[in-house]
């Protein structure tokens, strides 16, 4: 085993910015402390079992943010540029270029939707990849472009012309019917989005190309196999079928026709992390020549010795400055797109005046080249930083072609469709403001970090006296002391709150018309009678608090259990804490529900819902059929059989079975046959067939849901939304133990 630490001597990093080297850092770190020590015997296991992944180590950078880094902040990611994604990928690929490759292929399968520039898409996938990476249930991407007989062909234009095209799809009411395959797909089988590309016409596929984004688990979507690989074996390449997959049009990726241009902007943009795959894995290599030399004695001055390792560094230099030039270039290209998409959803969230976006006329600016907070360009030079510094706050920055001295005035359509939102307009779209990488408009970029958020929008000449006002507040703040990270932390130690402190928010928010109500329902003191408002204001100061959350549930106070069920860590919830929760809960289904809830985020769902089902306790069954029809909605490994064989015990037994039992039975059978197509018609029929359920709810004004009805209504609702089931909608949302 090489102990890798970082770039060899000679190979170390010059001319990064900040940001660069932290990203460098802290991918190296990374590398080294998680990849390194299990990295001979992964490969090993896959050698032997080449359908095995490694999840573990997914979830292990799941944790450090390396599956949302390259996502746009404004849905939660890091908003990394490309030069940083790039050299992460060297520091990974000097260890494993195998793993490193399942984070490279997860970050390829999102960039079609960043270019794409579809802002409700957006929100929908990548705000889900941000969601899952969060709540330790890592979500992966993947890209499918190869053609079993077209191979790589169907990169360019001329191979589209030419190739053996196969994929195609045809347009239906609402969406599009996907078929044909996909091959050498990286991540593939393990992947919860996948971008694919297919021809609407088959006889013109270059001028149809379109990109579609498919969920796993869409009826007819199947992994066939996965490959057999020699080296790399940690990212599994897979064959892909698609047989009459029904695809929404809100999954559509652009306008029809322009996949083709779609796809090469994306593997454009990707030649630089390639490129740095290439040269971490040859670094890993230097790295083990210099390691045998260490360990032989031999000494690297022997004139045969030290030519030989001279000139592999010089390679290496000279691949690294290439790769980091060209990814540089990217990140200057992608500028005006992702500043547009920022804004575009800061836009659409402070807009409260429904209409139209305004149409823009202006010609687009050509803005000075500089560095926005999010770039990590390490452009402009310092000297020339500290000349802006100096000018005055509200002058415009000039030029950095000597023909322009002077900025012009015109906005861009950004900043129009800025101006739009600050005089009413609601809904702004990405694709409408047009300013994503486009060819002709590679050299327009954003305006300067220094330039005042006001600076943006248009305003008229009378009114300039008062934009220069405001423009030197940012200039006041930025005098201000930084405060330093440890004390920052501190701070936020300091601010985490105690068992007594919760308890006595819990007392204090506490009614007697609540503590009514929940006696109603069930509940048993000692309880405070706390709203669930109020919880959920507590949720979110507290956000995930593990030890806190087993604290307040040995309390046995109803609502310190409902606060503890929202705050605990599903991961780290051990089998026999679940028992002992689903034991204890309340018998009404608020904090029974909520135990099965919990369950089907942690690694133990299926086998609880299993063993509780068949419990003699009545608590352990209520929640055994809130945790069913959790997996029903969230859990996509679980086959449908499963599913099935439950339908058919509620229907033998639910009329038999007590009141508490039949309505978990009940909403369970709703849940079920809200999970897919097939699920519907079996849970319908067996809906109709169990007819009328009977459930007393005391003194309570609750009623017990028309199981076929409350199915055919939440479909109705969910397929005029774009989502191809009510669970596929289900799972872009919070988890409903902590939203509700």
């Amino acid at each position: 085993m090489i102990p890798r630490g970082g770039p060899p001597p000679g190979l170390e990093y010059t001319g990064l910015s900040r940001r660069e080297g932290r990203t460098a850092a802290a991918a190296g770190a990374f590398a080294r402390d998680q990849i390194l020590p299990v990295a001979d015997a992964l490969d090993r296991r896959l050698a032997a079992h080449h359908d095995h992944f490694p999840w573990d180590l997914v979830r292990a950078g799941a944790r450090q943010g390396w599956l949302s880094a390259c996502v746009p902040r404004i849905f939660g990611g890091g908003g990394v540029g490309i030069a940083e994604m790039a050299l992460a990928m060297e520091e990974l690929c000097a260890v494993d270029a195998g793993v490193a490759n399942v984070f490279g292929a997860h970050a390829l399968g999102m960039l079609p939707l960043m270019l794409a520039g579809d802002l409700d898409l957006c929100a929908r996938v990548l705000g889900d990849v941000c969601r899952a990476e969060r709540e330790a249930r890592p979500l992966l991407c993947a890209f499918a472009i190869t053609e079993p007989g077209g191979g790589s062909d169907v990169e360019e234009a001329e191979g589209l012309a030419l190739g053996d095209v196969r994929s195609y799809a045809v347009r239906v009411a609402g969406g599009y019917r996907l078929h044909g395959r996909k091959v050498f797909i990286s991540n593939g089988n393990v992947a919860g989005y996948v971008a694919v590309f297919a021809a609407l016409d088959r006889h013109d596929p270059r001028a149809s190309w379109t990109g579609f984004v498919v969920r796993e688990g869409s009826p007819g979507f199947h992994c066939a196999r996965t490959e057999r690989k020699l080296g790399q074996r940690a990212c599994p390449a897979a064959e892909l079928g698609f047989e009459d997959v029904f695809v929404p049009e809100a999954l559509r990726l652009g306008a029809e026709g322009s996949g083709g241009d779609l796809s090469r902007r994306v593997l454009a943009v990707s030649r630089g992390p390639v490129g740095a795959i290439a040269v971490g894995i040859a670094r890993g290599a230097v790295e083990a020549v210099l390691e045998h030399l260490r360990a032989t004695g031999i000494d690297a001055a022997n004139p045969w010795v030290e030519p030989a390792v001279a000139r592999m560094i010089v390679a290496l230099r000279v691949a690294r400055a290439a790769y980091l030039e060209a990814a540089r270039h990217c990140d200057a290209g992608l500028l005006p797109g992702r500043a547009a998409l920022e804004l575009v959803g800061l836009a659409a969230r402070g807009a409260t005046t429904p209409g139209p976006t305004r149409p823009c006329s202006a010609r687009p600016q050509r803005w000075p080249r500089a560095t926005p907070p999010w770039s990590p360009r390490p452009w402009p030079s310092t000297s020339s930083r500290r000349a802006r510094a100096r000018r005055a706050p509200g002058r415009s920055a000039p030029s950095a072609t000597p023909s322009s001295r002077r900025s012009t005035k015109v906005p861009t359509r950004s900043t129009c469709a800025r101006s739009a939102t600050r005089a009413g307009a609601a809904v702004l779209r990405a694709d409408q403001l047009d300013v994503l990488v486009t060819p002709g408009r590679e050299h327009e970029t954003w305006p300067p970090a220094a330039a005042d958020s006001n600076t943006l929008s248009p305003m008229p000449a009378k009114t300039a006296p008062k934009r220069k006002a405001v423009a030197r507040k940012p200039a006041k703040a930025a005098t201000a002391p930084k405060v330093p990270t440890s004390v920052k932390a501190a701070k936020a130690a300091k601010a985490r709150m105690t068992l007594a402190e919760a308890m006595r928010e819990l007392e204090k928010a506490g009614s007697a018309q609540t503590r009514k109500t929940y006696a109603r329902h069930g509940a048993a003191e000692p309880m405070f009678g706390v709203s669930f408002a109020t919880l959920k204001a507590l949720t979110k100061r507290i956000d995930v608090d593990h030890e806190l959350a087993l604290a307040l549930w040995d309390t046995g106070n109803f609502d310190a259990r409902n606060l503890a069920v929202k705050i605990v860590d599903p991961a780290r919830l051990t089998a026999a804490d679940l028992d002992r929760w689903a034991r204890e809960a309340s018998p009404s289904r608020m904090c029974g529900g909520y135990v099965g809830m919990l369950a089907a985020e942690g690694p133990h769902g299926a086998k609880k819902a299993v063993k509780w089902l068949g419990s003699k306790d009545s608590r352990e069954r209520s929640a055994g059929w809130s945790l069913l029809g959790q997996l029903a909605q969230r859990d996509e490994t679980t086959p449908d059989a499963f599913f099935e064989e439950r339908l058919a015990e509620i229907e033998r037994t639910i009329h038999a079975a007590p009141s508490s039992d039949r309505e978990g039975m009940n909403m369970a059978v709703i849940l079920i046959g809200l999970r897919s197509a097939r699920l519907r018609k079996a849970a319908l029929d067996a809906a109709r067939r169990i007819g009328k359920v009977e459930v007393d709810h005391g003194d309570t004004a609750c009623k017990t849901p028309d199981a076929a009805e409350y199915i055919a209504k939440t479909w109705a609702h969910s397929t005029s939304k774009g989502f191809e089931s009510p669970a596929a909608q289900e799972r872009t949302r919070e988890r409903p133990r902590r939203r509700c």
